[in-house]
């Protein structure tokens, strides 16, 4: 199969997430699922890389791809028999998109943690039942942005919205104006325009998540405020709790209706687009984020440098820690190393846990001020670095 490079270009845009700078993301895999003992773990599929470089701007960047990245059919299969869709899930920071994502595809795809602004890139998650394959996009929350990190952030959900066949308007119910929290500001606001500038075709459903924290009454009190306060129509609305898993599965069965016909672009076992290399720089991250206090977790960003896999099995993973101030690092390590060896303990475990084998996380902290200025780091994770 003969494929130009337009399309291989068109295919990046739909897949910024796929397309790294070659500085970064040389060895890369891909989240894949497999059945052992009736529970879902995860097993690395090393993804090809694709011949051809794309048409665009970005300079030097390659089109990392799985086998599944191409529509994915089997001999009795047709696009008319198959259906497949992107989801976009928007809404505001701490709105519970990431974990919403997780449960979704029933996997830990997104980290999760209390502080806004977790999430800094769009992260595909996957989820295929019968003929249909959702692949769903969480994106930053919405939020004021201030420096070019966070309008880069805020870059990726308005795009996303241009991208998605559906759009998933995400509210936190336990926010809403007649609880106290006043959910319909300047920052809401913007978000139900950007809904209301979707890509034509494209269907508009609301998520009413965290109902764990309301009663039955307030809910339905929290519904009629969200429709009448943002005065937009819903196709459907969906009612969940994606911290316990209430309405969660009766939410994805709900979404295939809206799904348009076509090929899936995705193999079946498949659970997400993001390379090892970035999902373990993300797990770290995570760990960071939980237990570093006030601004710090903000100032920092990880980076997998080198990944082996070693003959007996086991993985070499050597990540760096960036901060911008030599305080900033003194904290990180802690008295005698003993605040980075923590954080390195508890990521080396969930990633042990994730891929099947050992891991060997080696961490180091290192000083640069500018790096949320580095392009090659906006380019690393597909944000635009000129907005």
């Amino acid at each position: 199969m003969f494929l130009t490079a337009p399309f291989i270009s068109d295919f990046c845009h739909r897949f910024p997430s796929c397309c790294y700078s070659t500085k970064f993301k040389k060895d890369c895999c891909v989240i894949r699922k497999r059945r052992f003992s009736g529970f879902n773990i995860f097993a690395p599929s090393v993804l090809e890389r694709s011949v051809l470089r794309t048409s665009s701007s970005r300079d030097d960047l390659f089109c990392y791809r799985p086998k599944s990245c191409f529509p994915v059919m089997s001999a009795s299969e047709s696009a008319s028999d198959t259906k497949f869709g992107f989801i976009a899930l928007l809404g505001k920071t701490n709105s519970g998109k990431s974990t919403l994502l997780n449960a979704l595809v029933e996997t830990k795809v997104a980290i999760v943690t209390p502080r806004v602004q977790t999430t800094r890139s769009k992260i595909v998650g996957v989820f295929t039942q019968g003929n249909s394959q959702l692949a769903f996009m969480d994106t930053p929350g919405i939020f004021t942005p201030k420096r070019r990190l966070e309008r880069a952030m805020i870059d990726v959900a308005k795009k996303a919205r241009q991208e998605a066949d559906l759009i998933v308007l995400v509210v936190d119910v336990s926010k809403v104006p007649c609880f106290g929290a006043d959910v319909f500001d300047e920052t809401t606001m913007e978000i139900a325009k950007l809904c209301s500038q979707r890509k034509a075709g494209s269907e508009l459903l609301l998520c009413l998540n965290k109902i764990d924290l309301v009663s039955d009454s307030q809910l339905k009190q929290v519904e009629a405020s969200v429709i009448a306060g943002l005065r937009l129509s819903f196709g459907e609305i969906f009612r969940v709790s994606a911290l316990t898993g209430q309405g969660v599965r009766e939410m994805r069965d709900g979404l295939i209706p809206f799904l348009p016909k076509g090929p899936w672009l995705f193999e079946s076992d498949d659970m997400t687009s993001m390379p090892m290399r970035s999902y373990a720089a993300e797990i770290t991250r995570e760990k960071l984020m939980l237990k570093l206090r006030e601004e710090l977790p903000y100032a920092i960003a990880v980076e997998t440098v080198d990944w082996k896999d070693k003959e007996d099995g086991s993985i070499r993973i050597l990540q760096h820690i960036f901060v911008e101030r030599e305080s900033q690092k003194a904290i990180i390590l802690g008295r005698g190393g003993q605040n980075l060896k923590q954080f390195g303990m508890e990521a080396r475990q969930e990633l042990a846990q994730v891929f099947g084998k050992p891991v060997h996380l080696f961490l180091q902290v290192k000083v640069r001020k500018d790096w949320s200025e580095d392009v090659d780091y906006y380019k690393s994770w597909g944000l635009r670095y000129r907005i």
